[in-house]
């Protein structure tokens, strides 16, 4: 029985040594980390000042620092649920957008066929969560000669008539849908022959931030 008493008062005197030869700035880290506390999207800056403390540290005083695991934790569980800001490069991966036009009555006068017709498109999210100030410019390419924009809709773009501009606020969820008034015109050829092509678009612009569902 003394013996383990003796071997238990041993440990925790080595302990205690242990923990008197860290250093201050050892100290300070593991200070910061333990303080880090729950993990919200407001964590950022916090973890992110653990993570610099840390770095700065010798590798000899990163080798004393006992609660390091506990920022790894907290650095991948901000990675789940950390703000996102929105650019060309990534809205893609946070939305999808899908476009849909009804052929209008064809008409025919002087050897021309003539339409007016509606596009249609609209956003869904693809990833769990909620979108904040953001802002979207696309560019939706008509890819058809003999197709124009409505001069009236607030897609025109005078400089590009045949390609369609348009400019919206996304909603939170991420869901939202426009008509667009686009004319088409041809001389000749058969009805069936009169189709708008394949559509296409590009993201012009993109403002705003997607917050992960926590």
């Amino acid at each position: 029985m003394k013996k383990a008493l003796s071997l238990i008062l041993a440990f925790v005197l080595c302990l205690s040594l242990c923990a008197c030869g860290k250093s201050k700035e050892v100290k300070n880290v593991e200070s910061l980390i333990t303080a880090i506390g729950e993990i919200t999207v407001d964590s950022g800056e916090q973890i992110a000042s653990c993570r610099a403390a840390y770095d700065c540290l010798s590798e000899e005083d990163k080798q004393d620092v006992n609660n390091y695991d506990l920022l790894i934790k907290a650095e991948e569980k901000y990675a789940k649920i950390a703000p996102v800001a929105l650019s060309i490069e990534n809205i893609n991966e946070y939305l999808e957008l899908s476009f849909e036009y009804d052929k209008g009555e064809m008409k025919y006068m002087l050897e021309l066929y003539y339409t007016d017709s509606e596009l249609k498109f609209e956003t869904n999210p693809l990833k769990n969560g909620h979108f904040e100030d953001a802002y979207i410019t696309i560019k939706i390419e008509l890819n058809n000669e003999d197709w124009d924009v409505d001069s009236d809709d607030a897609a025109y773009n005078e400089d590009d008539p045949a390609n369609l501009y348009v400019s919206f606020r996304l909603p939170a969820n991420g869901e939202h849908n426009e008509t667009h008034n686009i004319s088409g015109s041809k001389f000749f050829g058969k009805h069936s022959d009169f189709k708008i092509g394949e559509l296409t678009y590009s993201v012009v612009e993109v403002k705003g931030t997607f917050i992960p569902a926590s």
